[in-house]
């Protein structure tokens, strides 16, 4: 009985590695954290993710501009839209999706692309 438990075990555990979403991992500057970057050196930029979300984050203050890509759940990507809304100072960005390597910007950069559309929108009826 103990083996047919432990065999059970093992499976699973090799069965959720298996299946598990992979996400790329960097910390840097726009073009350290590159798609054609990360695609070049995926083995080193990427992670099996346990917590069912890829983000990638963007910040620019002055002139520094921070990307992060990184694994997280659900409630680690709604934390960080929030802190990102909270940012006066600078400007902020957050990404979050559910597919293999979805956290390598070209999506993410389409987004940023909408919020700066919107937010000019919005100032020119403001005025």
């Amino acid at each position: 009985m103990k083996g047919l438990v432990l065999s059970i075990f093992v499976f699973c555990a090799v069965l959720a590695t298996a299946y598990s979403l992979k996400c790329y991992v960097c910390t840097g500057t726009e073009e350290q954290c590159s798609k054609s970057k990360l695609e070049a050196n995926k083995a080193s930029r990427s992670v099996d993710c346990s917590g069912g979300e890829c983000i990638r984050f963007w910040g620019k203050k002055d002139d520094v501009t921070l990307v992060i890509n990184s694994c997280g759940g659900s409630s680690t990507c709604a934390e960080t839209k929030e802190a990102c809304d909270q940012v006066k100072d600078g400007k902020c960005a957050v990404g979050c999706c559910d597919s293999d390597y979805c956290n390598a910007g070209c999506s993410y950069s389409s987004s940023v692309i909408l919020i700066t559309v919107t937010s000019a929108l919005g100032l020119a009826l403001l005025k």
